[in-house]
């Protein structure tokens, strides 16, 4: 009798810790494929860089800000920058310290860090052009298969970049390797139109194949279930 207590605790114990692998696995493919927030939706004055998979904003209907999707091989992420959308009023003298300074949501200046890690490296970075792909600096200011991080800089205290949304920039990202990759914008801050300092908010802008999470959802699956077989042939 005790032996088929034990038994059968062990079933339920092992059925708690599948269904909580099976909620885990779900919840880790839903990440992957899911879409970012709308970045004009965290209001005036919320720094946010995102990607879009299209070249341009205005002139495209299919401008989009979800997170990419990587493929083996090379992919162009067309980055952009916004604090949102509410211009200055007319007569401010944006870039200025208060209380003549700008109060919409032009961008004075930015410092931003992108990471990858994985199988994967930043084969290269090209600044757009304006009114947001001027006067921007980088590092590395060469790239190679070592390669995981990118620090931009840009200062625009006479010639800001305006409030909405503008691409700055295409960074070429090398993936090869077949799970476990993802871009990330981890920071760091701009300035904005009366010279505040606000932080970045971090961002995934790409994440692998959902393939390839799906493959090692399976992989995990697979291997709970043979621990599960296992320890009910031990009971």
């Amino acid at each position: 009798m005790f032996d088929h207590e034990r038994s059968f605790g062990s079933r339920c114990r092992g059925a708690r810790r599948w269904g909580v692998l099976l909620a885990a696995t779900a919840e880790l493919a839903a990440g992957s494929a899911g879409a970012e927030p709308n970045p004009f939706g965290f209001g005036s004055g919320a720094p946010w860089i995102f990607q879009s998979g299209y070249g341009t904003v205005a002139d495209d209907p299919g401008f989009d800000h979800f997170t990419r999707i990587l493929p083996l091989g090379t992919t162009t992420l067309h980055l952009y920058a916004t604090a949102g959308r509410n211009g200055s009023g007319e007569g401010a003298q944006v870039c200025s310290p208060p209380p003549g300074g700008g109060s919409g949501d032009e961008i004075c200046g930015m410092d931003v860090q992108v990471n990858v890690t994985g199988p994967a490296y930043l084969a290269a970075f090209r600044p757009a052009g304006p009114p947001a792909g001027t006067e921007i600096t980088f590092f590395p200011s060469s790239f190679g298969t070592a390669t995981k991080s990118l620090r931009l800089n840009s200062v625009r205290s006479t010639d800001p970049i305006p409030a909405s949304a503008f691409k700055f920039g295409e960074l070429d990202v090398t993936v090869t390797g077949a799970s476990g990759v993802s871009v990330t914008v981890s920071g760091n801050a701009m300035v904005l139109g009366q010279r505040q300092l606000v932080p970045i908010e971090p961002n995934i802008i790409a994440v692998p194949e959902p393939e390839e999470t799906w493959l090692l959802a399976s992989a995990l699956l697979g291997l709970a279930g043979l621990a599960a077989h296992r320890r009910l042939r031990v009971g």
